[in-house]
């Protein structure tokens, strides 16, 4: 599936990252949360896809880590089919506010806007504390803006400036609980994880050119860059052990 992805014509991978973004949130219903006693495998998979396509694979990451952060605060009756995002950048020139259990405001960078069906977005209250709610995006009120980053190297992201007009939220959690938990960490792992998968994958070309081509020099920064990504590695399986 991710060999066909990439190898598809440019002008299709678009549509076919969305496509494929859908199937395997379908096909990862089962993936273990962080803490749970496998969160190095966890970590195996967005590492894979990364090596592939990192815009997938941020789409991926975050889709389960706002599934991961809803149960993790207790929210698990709100985890559905739908596929997620967690947008959590601060900023812009109307930051959102929620009142009454409705948004209004621009939120920036927001990856997946015009795919996406779900997201978890974070805001400030009026004390100036970090809240999360959940916004389902398919409600009219919702208007997605392209057209302020035009991004080079990750483009398929398809990120965007998401504007709300009085839009109905739920609000999770109680202030400040998104960054205090365990979690939060987790989290920044978990992407972490897409990098190292990314790395890897440049690395094979390396090791592909050596092998084609060899020479003193190619050998010598292969060799530097297996002896890190090994490092890298048990580091992760450390940190895992010990998250778990």
């Amino acid at each position: 599936m991710l060999s066909e992805f990439e190898h598809a014509q440019a002008e299709n991978k678009s549509q076919l990252r969305q496509d494929l973004l859908y199937q395997l949130v379908s096909l990862s219903k089962s993936l273990p949360y962080p803490a749970s006693g496998h969160t190095y495998q966890r970590w195996q998979l967005f590492a894979q896809i990364a090596g592939y396509d990192l815009s997938l694979a941020k789409l991926f990451e975050s889709h389960h880590d706002a599934l991961s952060i809803l149960n993790e605060l207790g929210y698990q009756d709100e985890i559905d089919d739908q596929t997620w995002a967690v947008w959590a950048a601060d900023g812009g020139p109307a930051p959102v506010q929620v009142q009454n259990n409705h948004c209004n405001g621009i939120k920036t960078w927001c990856s997946g806007a015009e795919f996406i069906q779900k997201a978890l977005m974070s805001y400030k209250d009026k004390e100036g504390q970090a809240q999360l709610c959940i916004v389902d995006l398919a409600h009219p009120s919702v208007h997605v803006d392209l057209s302020h980053w035009q991004a080079v190297g990750m483009q398929g992201t398809q990120t965007a400036q998401v504007h709300f007009d009085n839009t109905p939220v739920i609000p999770i959690g109680l202030p400040n609980c998104y960054l205090e938990r365990p979690g939060f960490w987790h989290g920044a792992a978990g992407v972490a994880a897409c990098w190292y998968g990314a790395a890897v994958r440049l690395v094979s070309f390396l090791h592909k050119s050596c092998t084609l081509n060899p020479n003193a020099f190619k050998k010598m920064y292969l060799g530097e860059l297996a002896q890190q990504l090994s490092v890298t590695k048990q580091y992760f399986q450390y940190i895992a052990k010990l998250i778990d």
